[in-house]
């Protein structure tokens, strides 16, 4: 292949009918900046073609599942490292401690007096975890690590249902190599188990679950879903949603928010309560409850009550009122203009 200049412009020499079929694909392909490789040589020029054609069925499906390869193993690594040491923390506070010996405990053993400390242990241990790995995932995943937060970001087309049912399918199997590992490393055994604590009924259970984790869903999504500018430190806000939520769930139902929280224990200690169905469903309707709420005050544009959140002056105040409520903004004009 030769390369020679017209005009000030580049052209390649190649057979004319290989070339225009391969132009015609070039053409419809994105713009962006280009490197050239010839025989001999490499020249940067501004030819602002993409490598991957999109309108290639054959190239678009690899690219499709390449992303979502990625997504579903770094989503499994995430899950994986948020839960373990979710995990680890909760089983130092959940296991009989002496000065000699460590004896196995279990969650489902609950004093009938709440152990202030250890629950806040717990919910520390839960919520930072989240925070740190959400922070480190984000940008290859989305880091979400819950299934419930897959399928309110799918109900929010924020993700496509494919990458919904990858990233659940690696957020449960995170959560249950994450308690193997907590359990081999671990003296004393597994005991990080979700359990209700004696006098709670199955009913009180469910709904207690579904509103805890409408809580941390709609944190989600107002903070990451709904960009702003304090979205990148949006793992900070969703860390501490979930430690509030522990705060009050820990010692009534075990504080799960997550089917892969309850799913991965039960699998690695061979124990499943007869009630763990609320352990999904709970989950499921939270996620349901925030995303619907969600929905409803975007259709309602909620931008529109308090104008100008994100503005970093009083121009662009201005002019975020003026977007969503004109006549007040010119209204407003007026009066300035009769001031002067």
């Amino acid at each position: 292949m030769t390369a020679f200049t017209i005009g000030g412009q580049l052209v390649l020499s190649r057979n004319k009918l290989a070339r225009s079929k391969w132009e015609a694909k070039r053409e419809k392909a994105p713009l962006m900046s280009g490197t050239i490789h010839f025989t001999s040589l490499v020249m940067k020029i501004p030819l602002r073609r993409h490598e991957v054609n999109p309108n290639d069925p054959y190239q678009k499906s690899i690219f499709q599942w390449k992303n979502e390869f990625v997504a579903a193993c770094g989503e499994f690594v995430g899950t994986t490292m948020f839960l373990m040491f979710a995990f680890g923390g909760c089983n130092i506070a959940n296991l009989n401690t002496s000065s000699n010996s460590t004896s196995s405990g279990n969650s489902s053993s609950v004093n009938a007096t709440a152990d202030a400390g250890k629950l806040i242990y717990i919910s520390l241990s839960f919520g930072f975890s989240l925070a740190i790995n959400v922070w480190a995932f984000f940008r290859i995943s989305g880091g979400l690590f819950n299934p419930a937060v897959s399928l309110a970001l799918a109900l929010a087309g924020a993700i496509p249902p494919i990458r919904m049912i990858t990233l659940t399918i690696a957020q449960i199997l995170g959560g249950i190599v994450a308690a193997a590992i907590v359990d081999v490393l671990t003296p004393g055994g597994l005991a990080v188990t979700t359990t209700l604590v004696p006098g709670m009924s199955i009913s009180r259970g469910l709904f207690l679950e579904m509103f805890l984790t409408a809580q941390l869903v709609f944190v989600i999504l107002m903070l990451a879903a709904e960009k702003n500018k304090s979205t990148f430190i949006a793992p900070i806000g969703i860390g501490l949603a979930l430690f509030v939520a522990e705060l009050w769930g820990v010692y009534y139902t075990g504080g799960s928010l997550n089917p892969a929280r309850s799913f991965g224990p039960a699998v690695a200690g061979r124990s499943f309560v007869g009630y763990h169905w609320i352990y999904w469903v709970g989950p499921f309707l939270g996620s349901l409850l925030a995303t619907g709420f969600y929905k409803f005050v975007k259709w309602l544009d909620y931008k529109s009550v308090v104008a100008g959140q994100d503005a970093s002056s009083e121009a662009e105040v201005e002019r975020e009122k003026a977007r969503h409520d004109p006549e007040a903004a010119g209204a407003a004009q007026d009066g300035r203009d009769g001031d002067h």
